[in-house]
């Protein structure tokens, strides 16, 4: 099993980035947004998102987006650890699991460096529109990214083989950074 973020790829670098949708109008992400077909957990997730609430068609679209491939995500993580066989195929499930996260991490701060994309900035306001979204979209995508790492690194921390960081730890290493305060996670059960 591979562990991929292919959509969140297509996100970060390719067609869906949302540098290349500036000239798409409101109508065409609610038609869009239409035609997602909304995903629902197999179990019961451990965190919620409390990221801010998209107010944009484009944001609504690309939260709808990113938040399913979440839950589609961890619906595949979960039911490939769970139905392992030996301890030694779980673990190398959850280290593949692990080496593919880190990448996205790395690449997410990548981007939000060259292109200036601080979840600070969002807080600040940003006159251009198309700016905003952009922040707003890759900052949501980082968001998910990180409930993604805690969900599955706390229901399975019994696989680890690396160190395994908790929120603000994973803020500092990652991203160089401190962890919005409030957090943007709560846990919905402990």
């Amino acid at each position: 099993m591979e562990f991929e973020f292919e959509l969140y790829h297509n996100i970060l670098f390719l067609s869906l980035n949302p540098k290349k949708c500036h000239a798409l109008k409101d109508a065409f992400f609610r038609d869009q947004l239409l035609k997602i077909k909304k995903e629902h957990y197999i179990f019961q997730p451990l965190y919620d998102n409390d990221f801010e609430k998209p107010l944009t068609p484009k944001r609504k679209y690309y939260v709808s987006l990113i938040e399913n491939e979440a839950i589609k995500y961890l619906n595949t993580i979960n039911t490939e650890l769970n139905k392992a066989l030996s301890l030694n195929e779980k673990k190398y499930l959850f280290d593949s699991f692990y080496k593919i996260i880190n990448l996205k991490f790395r690449e997410i701060q990548t981007i939000c460096t060259k292109e200036g994309y601080s979840y600070n900035k969002l807080k600040e306001g940003i006159e251009n529109e198309n700016l905003e979204d952009e922040v707003y979209i890759i900052q949501y995508l980082k968001t998910e990214l990180i409930r993604i790492y805690l969900e599955i690194t706390e229901k399975f921390s019994d696989l680890k083989t690396n160190d395994i960081y908790n929120e603000g730890e994973i803020y500092k290493v990652y991203f160089k950074e401190k962890s919005a305060s409030p957090s943007l996670f709560h846990q919905q059960y402990k």
